[in-house]
């Protein structure tokens, strides 16, 4: 069976501002504009997504917002706090517990441990993709079981920018 994975950095936030917990910031118009162009540029990618592990600051919950209409009503969603600042290995470890029945899932986090993730699976596919910008996703597929993913077992397939 065909798995799609999603690894997707929420969409432009605000600056950091003194004495305001940085979970908090939302996101920008410019962050909302790009939520817009992911939309037209992502009608029926989604359709298969039935399950959505997110951090839980307050960008990626808007930004998984502007993109809900996208997918499923029943949608499952996971709001997660370990990735608000993450690594790596948490991303994966939260991969290989999804439950075997899902078979797309869309993971919204942040920086660096986001670009640290894709860049691999990039590297390992002959490209290049050093940083996620805000509101970018890897669209990739693989053939594995979640609980045996690992970057070596994942195609990189679309690489989607605002």
């Amino acid at each position: 069976m065909l798995r799609r994975l999603i690894f997707m950095r929420h969409a432009e936030a605000q600056m950091v501002q003194y004495g305001k917990p940085d979970k908090d910031r939302a996101i920008t118009m410019e962050g909302m504009n790009q939520l817009e162009a992911l939309r037209l540029k992502l009608r029926g990618k989604l359709s298969g997504v039935d399950h959505v592990i997110c951090s839980n600051a307050r960008r990626t919950r808007q930004t998984l917002e502007g993109l809900k209409q996208l997918m499923p009503a029943n949608v499952e969603v996971v709001f997660d706090d370990s990735l608000y600042q993450s690594d790596q290995n948490l991303i994966w470890q939260l991969i290989n517990e999804v439950d075997p029945k899902y078979k797309g899932v869309l993971l919204i986090a942040h920086n660096p441990a986001l670009s640290q993730v894709v860049q691999w699976i990039a590297d390992l596919g002959g490209r290049s993709i050093r940083q996620i910008p805000t509101g970018g996703m890897a669209l990739c597929s693989t053939k594995s079981s979640w609980s045996d993913i690992s970057a070596p077992k994942l195609s990189l397939d679309e690489f989607i920018q605002p």
